[in-house]
């Protein structure tokens, strides 16, 4: 968040008001991660833990998200080149 609104202030040309929707948006998005987990607790290992099973949880997904694109994309290939296979 420290290097973003530097950022996103100069290039929109914004003051601190302008883009305080970002820091709310960030807020609002980290506030339930501990709820999400069904943990509240300030004890900071527990805290620790929790972030790192959401991002775990997070890499699965997205690992999960790239292999459907290449299995779509593969897929896709092998259609249009069986389609010209039979044109030909």
């Amino acid at each position: 968040m420290n290097v973003a609104l530097p950022a996103l202030q100069t290039s929109l040309n914004a003051t601190i008001a302008d883009v305080q929707w970002v820091v709310e948006a960030r807020a609002a998005v980290d506030a339930p991660r501990e709820k999400l987990a069904a943990i509240e607790s300030s004890n900071p290992g527990i805290r620790a833990a929790v972030a790192e099973a959401f991002l775990a949880g997070y890499r699965v997904v997205q690992v999960t998200v790239v292999g459907l694109a290449v299995l779509g994309a593969r897929t896709s290939a092998l259609l249009i080149q069986n389609r010209d296979i039979k044109r030909a």
